[in-house]
């Protein structure tokens, strides 16, 4: 499904960051994958 988030993400009524709207989310820790990923260019592919 479609994920909605807003840009104050709180757990137990402490403001934990703040970001930009639908670019912050809480995920379970055992979600989160890190690794040595390309690089990300999200201008490849756009028309001039």
């Amino acid at each position: 499904g479609e994920v909605i988030c807003n840009n104050t993400e709180a757990y137990a009524g402490k403001q934990l960051f703040t970001c930009e709207d639908n670019y912050g989310i809480f995920v379970q820790s055992d979600k989160v994958k890190i690794g040595n990923f390309p690089e990300r260019n999200d201008w490849e592919d756009k028309e001039e």
